[in-house]
């Protein structure tokens, strides 16, 4: 079998999901410093913050997982 042509820009998994984390995390930074500092509904601002923390510790797990298969390698 030949190697087939890709032309995938990104070819890791997990670097793409790392930068897909990445900008979500921005995104409800974005969100929860808006939210946290108006008055509004508690639970608002809980949800953005908690999705803030997922997303920018799932980013820094990817990269760790994308560092470890560029070791790996």
């Amino acid at each position: 079998m030949g190697k087939a042509k890709n032309d995938v820009l990104i070819e890791n998994e997990n670097l793409f999901r790392a930068l897909f984390s990445a900008l979500a995390a921005v995104l409800f930074i974005v969100l929860a410093v808006n939210y946290v500092g108006t008055s509004g509904l508690l639970l608002f601002k809980v949800l953005f913050v908690l999705a803030a923390l997922y997303f920018t510790l799932s980013t820094l797990a990817y990269a760790a997982y994308y560092t470890n298969d560029l070791q790996s390698e």
